[in-house]
């Protein structure tokens, strides 16, 4: 009498194939492989969740050979076989896909060559009929051994059947490529939008936002040829905002979103146009690389108005380096005057890169005294930063003016 030792035999291919559905691609793949009939059946095809990048088929030492050795062609050669072997085998997969429909579809593949046009166009149609819901396309090179070009040469471009059945797609992320047509009519599910890397124009952004009625997430990141950005749709439930490093922003953000909670912006100092921003609960501002802009008091009022109604505010000081204070002293009792409260729905505030310099410590006050609801300031010093000038500025903060008593002041 034999005894089965491996209680996975027994198992139905549907309940494997159930099983499957549940799994993301790379899991159930190698779920097959430990089963020799399950692999040959090709069980894993029915996967609903397929994720993989390119990288998964790169040697993990490629790069550290470039580094010690560096011999650049060599390291070219190794990526450019591991590509050509990612993309054989999604080709083969995605042609034999064997689920209806798909719950995620997403890919990394730089696109170096003209020759994968045709196939890339075949599987984003492929998807597109099994009603795909999340769906990302990367055609970056999310390890380069050189930094790429923000316009390159060739470029993958959306075909105009991708406007015309994304109906299903609630989540969408481009990297990389360009938008072709860009008219996301029938996007009428779309919750979620990321733009990374793509040329983008003014009336490109009026077109989403006027065709996307639950859109709730927009993310533009290293975007160019962007003028401006302006959303003034009072009706659109956007509830989160990112512009990181958009070129050129010359005339500004304006934005008028009664529902949007969450704004981060990246970049060069661009002005802002915010009206009606009732729900706004987190501000983040990055001025890390603008450095051509000299302020004054009356520039630090013009750079918070816009956010009068955020309870977080996470700035960072950089932006304020060349900062030229150029204010009246204020006695104790005209802090309390009812006038010129600009921040008063602030409760928390994050500073980074703190060096105790004379315009960082006069922010830090200014917000002290504008502010009658806050109730934390969160300050992270500079590690290169000097500790004397520190510690004077830090006594200085301590002592200043206050219009919230709660006010909790942490150092760090």
């Amino acid at each position: 009498m034999t005894t089965n030792t491996d209680p996975l035999s027994d198992f139905h291919d549907d309940l494997i194939i159930m099983i499957i559905t549940f799994l993301p691609f790379i899991d159930a793949y190698r779920l097959c492989m430990s089963k020799k009939k399950w692999y040959d059946r090709s069980l894993w095809l029915h996967c609903r969740s397929f994720e993989l990048h390119e990288a998964s088929f790169m040697l993990p030492d490629s790069r550290q050979y470039w580094f010690s050795i560096g011999r650049r062609t060599k390291v070219m050669y190794m990526k450019r076989i591991g590509r050509l072997k990612y993309f054989h085998f999604v080709n083969r997969a995605v042609r034999r896909l064997a689920s209806e429909f798909l719950t995620k579809f997403s890919f990394r593949l730089y696109y170096s060559s003209n020759s994968y046009h045709q196939n890339i166009d075949k599987w984003i149609e492929i998807v597109l009929k099994k009603s795909v819901q999340e769906l990302s396309l990367d055609f970056s090179d999310g390890d380069p051994v050189e930094p790429q070009p923000m316009l390159r040469n060739p470029q993958y471009v959306l075909p105009h059947f991708f406007y015309q059945q994304g109906m299903s797609v609630r989540v969408l992320n481009i990297n990389s490529c360009g938008l072709g047509l860009c008219n996301f009519v029938n996007f009428i599910q779309l919750t979620s939008l990321a733009l990374t890397r793509v040329r983008l124009f003014w009336a490109e952004i009026e077109n989403i936002a006027h065709n996307c009625p639950f859109l709730e997430t927009l993310s533009l990141v290293e975007c160019y040829r962007i003028v401006k950005v302006e959303i003034t749709l009072r009706t659109l439930g956007l509830r989160k905002l990112i512009v990181r490093h958009c070129q050129s922003l010359s005339l500004g953000i304006e934005l008028w979103l009664p529902r949007l909670q969450y704004f981060e912006y990246a970049g060069k100092m661009v002005p802002f146009n915010m009206r009606g921003m009732d729900d706004l609960e987190e501000v983040v501002l990055d001025y890390r690389l603008d450095t051509r802009y000299s302020y004054n008091s009356e520039d630090i009022k013009s750079l918070f108005n816009p956010f009068a109604d955020a309870r977080i505010l996470q700035v960072s000081t950089s932006a304020l380096k060349d900062f030229r204070p150029n204010y009246f002293p204020l006695s104790p009792g005209e802090i309390w005057t009812t006038d010129g409260w600009i921040l008063d729905h602030l409760e928390c505030v994050q500073i980074e890169g703190f060096t105790g310099k004379t315009c960082e410590t006069d922010l830090v006050k200014f917000m002290l005294r504008n502010s009658r609801s806050i109730k934390e300031l969160n300050i992270k010093q500079l590690v290169r930063a000097t500790s004397s000038v520190t510690s004077e500025a830090f006594k200085e903060i301590n002592k200043a003016a206050v219009a919230s008593e709660a006010v909790v002041i942490n150092w760090s």
